[in-house]
């Protein structure tokens, strides 16, 4: 063989080679594609997935916030309520306090006319007393002075 076809086909069995190991180079960087799509996939599916559960918690956590807000609203509501209450149960105790004056200002008066009754019942058993100690002495003066009988 000449010279000239050895080196040609030497050229050409290196640019053979040079071939082989771009192409075995080219497979390996399409695995490693493939491989780094896959890879990518599988994040692109974890992140969906945080993102859907992200989105549930924002979802529950405004149902909470509105929940919060409604018994809020119930909360303020309730309290009006109640203030009406107090203010409706403070005016009948005054009222109640203003009867139990009344009344413990009318069992002073009662007792008070008690107290009178009571004199005025001595005074009148002290003068029937007196009257009919009056007439027995009158009675006698009457048995012994017959002209002074009707």
């Amino acid at each position: 063989m000449s010279i000239h076809k050895f080196r040609f086909l030497w050229e050409e069995y290196g640019q053979m080679e040079q071939e082989a190991v771009a192409s075995q180079r080219v497979d390996e960087l399409r695995h490693k594609l493939e491989s780094a799509r896959r890879e990518s996939q599988d994040w692109v599916a974890e992140a969906t997935g945080a993102r859907v559960v992200e989105l549930r918690a924002v979802e529950r956590a405004t149902a909470a916030e509105q929940k919060l807000d409604m018994a809020k609203a119930h909360l303020v509501e309730t309290e009006v309520a109640l203030r009406r209450s107090l203010e409706a149960l403070e005016a009948d105790q005054k009222a109640w306090s203003d009867v139990e004056w009344e009344v413990i200002a009318l069992r002073g008066q009662m007792l008070g006319a008690e107290e009178s009754n009571t004199r005025l019942l001595e005074r009148v058993t002290s003068q029937e007393e007196g009257l009919s100690i009056l007439e027995s002495a009158c009675l006698g003066t009457y048995l012994f002075c017959p002209r002074l009988m009707p």
